[in-house]
């Protein structure tokens, strides 16, 4: 890190600054704005709007000898504060995958690797940048090797928390399954871990949708492996369901592949959300069609269409075969699910944009474009929407998406926000943070990093035990510039004493 900037940091305290914009579109978007800083590696964002329509972005990202959490938030979705490596361990080269939700009551919820593991924090909407007043993490997982996770809060304020994790099955030594877990008191206790995919079959990038009604609903890509984020062979899109609360889960079933009547087609990418009207809508690229596809349950996913193809859109897998990419969707106040994906309006083409579509509880709008860069690849777009009415998306762009581990690899996040006809929801005022400090954790002592090895940025196991902060820097300089005052004042003394 940059140490005189650090300082200006502490000196300044909460600045907020304006984000750079790209460039303006004619769909209603903002211009996407860099969140991140250019030439610092990062990628992998995640975004969350809380109960007062605060917006909040975090971000897996490499800093000198660090792998980091990056922070950075905004009230209005124009001005940004700084972002702040909210959390920092020694270098392993590896991505920290953070996430991050908040409840009813003002907690950020924020889930990320350390070290095979996966870890928790529970801390107040104002402490979010006040590091020593975070309560120590809480391990998540229990096997080693956890990779992907997921946190949705119910309607009755339960969390529901999922995460992949390697059980080192005799069928399957390296894939991958999900696991369950469920808080009732707001993220204070959970129950014992429950796997909910079958061994000897590896499943990435879950995502949990809890209904209107309480029910949960799950899906995954799944398929050998599981590691890194990649699954090899005939990878298939998956769904389970609990309608108990978490209690039972339904068993898996594929939406591509010959188990739905597809025979030599696969499938990537899906995602899940509820309408206004109650039906579930799934969205995922079918292969070798290079298609995207949705399909509608109106019983509670017990029942679905059949796939049908996205109207006006192509997908970018023919052009890109990358894995590292994702589908979002949201759900504003009217009822209407907003769906971020990057794709192509022209099979011919070989530009990925990435574009938003619209359910409106019978039909899909027409793709409109957020971002169309000409030299870098948007990938992992993430939605959120905030006081009802507001669009907040996020993603990052490579400029090779192949070339993580290149010397000039670039990636950086991007944020853009849109305001749409919905009702808007009132906003809560939460109560301002108290003084009196959190139970915090022992806070280890920083490693030196005098020589750190080159940057490596693939997808590698993390440990989060250190808690790096500006504060840290801040004591650095103290220290390293107290021997020059010292010598100031001797030499003042000396001159007086003659």
């Amino acid at each position: 890190m940059n140490r005189l900037w650090l300082l200006s940091t502490l000196v300044i305290g909460s600045l907020i600054f304006t984000a750079v914009p790209l460039s303006a579109q004619t769909t209603g978007w903002s211009s996407p704005v860099q969140l991140s800083e250019t030439g610092q590696f990062s990628w992998f964002p995640d975004i969350a709007a809380d109960q007062s329509g605060q917006v909040h972005v975090v971000w897996a990202s490499f800093i000198t000898g660090y792998d980091a959490v990056m922070y950075t938030t905004s009230k209005n979705g124009l001005d940004w504060t700084r972002p702040t490596d909210i959390l920092a361990l020694p270098y392993t080269g590896a991505a920290t995958r953070p996430i991050i939700s908040f409840d009813f009551h003002g907690y950020a919820h924020l889930v990320g690797r350390n070290d095979n593991k996966m870890v928790y924090y529970r801390v107040p909407v104002h402490d979010l940048q006040a590091l020593p007043r975070w309560p120590p993490e809480r391990d998540m997982s229990q096997l080693g090797g956890a990779y992907f996770s997921g946190i949705s809060v119910g309607p009755d304020g339960r969390l529901h928390f999922i995460f992949t994790e390697n059980p080192l099955a005799e069928e399957c030594l390296t894939c991958y399954s999900i696991f369950y877990r469920q808080s009732r008191d707001g993220g204070i206790s959970w129950t014992s871990p429950i796997m909910l995919t079958p061994v000897g079959n590896g499943a990435i990038k879950p995502q949990i949708l809890v209904s209107r009604n309480g029910d949960l609903h799950l899906v995954w890509d799944a398929g050998r492996g599981g590691g890194l984020a990649q699954v090899t062979g005939s990878t298939q899109v998956s769904y389970a369901a609990s309608r108990d609360g978490g209690k039972t889960w339904s068993e898996p079933i594929e939406f591509s592949g010959s188990s739905a009547g597809y025979p030599g087609s696969s499938g990537r990418f899906i995602t899940v959300g509820e309408d206004g009207g109650g039906k579930l809508v799934v969205v995922w690229l079918k292969l070798p069609d290079d298609v995207p596809h949705y399909q509608v349950s109106s019983d509670g996913g017990l029942n679905w269409s059949a796939p049908a193809p996205l109207p006006g859109v192509f997908g970018i897998w023919s052009v890109i075969e990358s894995g590292l990419d994702t589908y979002s969707m949201a759900t504003d106040s009217a009822g209407h699910i907003h769906l971020v994906m990057v794709g192509r309006l022209d099979r011919g083409t070989r530009l990925p944009s990435l574009l938003h579509l619209i359910w409106d509880g019978s039909s899909w709008s027409e793709p409109a474009v957020i971002f169309a860069p000409l030299d870098f690849t948007p990938v992992w777009p993430r939605i959120a929407i905030g006081l009802g009415n507001q669009l907040h998306v996020t993603w990052f762009t490579a400029n090779n998406i192949f070339g993580t581990d290149a010397a000039d690899a670039d990636f950086r996040i991007w944020y853009a926000r849109r305001s749409i006809s919905a009702p808007a929801i009132q906003p809560v005022v939460y109560p301002a943070s108290t003084p009196s400090p959190l139970p915090t954790a022992t806070r280890p002592a920083l490693q030196n990093v005098s020589t750190p090895p080159p940057v490596d940025p693939s997808p590698a196991e993390i440990t989060f035990n250190a808690m790096k902060t500006e504060v840290d820097d801040y004591g650095l300089i103290v220290l390293s510039v107290a021997p020059i005052i010292l010598l100031f004042f001797a030499l003042l003394l000396y001159r007086r004493r003659r």
